[in-house]
């Protein structure tokens, strides 16, 4: 999993950032890695649908 943040201020950075799944799962990350992050969910089964949502802090 990997996300871009686009902002205007220089001195933003990230501290978290916290992953929902489908509406009903969410998992809360300390980290400021944005690339190539693990997926903090069981696997995702082949060829079905999820709705993934990602904040970052």
């Amino acid at each position: 999993m990997s996300c871009q943040v686009r902002t205007d201020d220089p001195a933003w950075r990230q501290t978290s950032h916290e992953v929902e799944l489908d509406g009903d799962e969410t998992a809360h990350v300390d980290s400021a890695e944005r690339g190539l992050v693990p997926w903090p969910f069981a696997p995702l089964i082949s060829h079905s649908g999820a709705s993934v949502r990602i904040r970052v802090a």
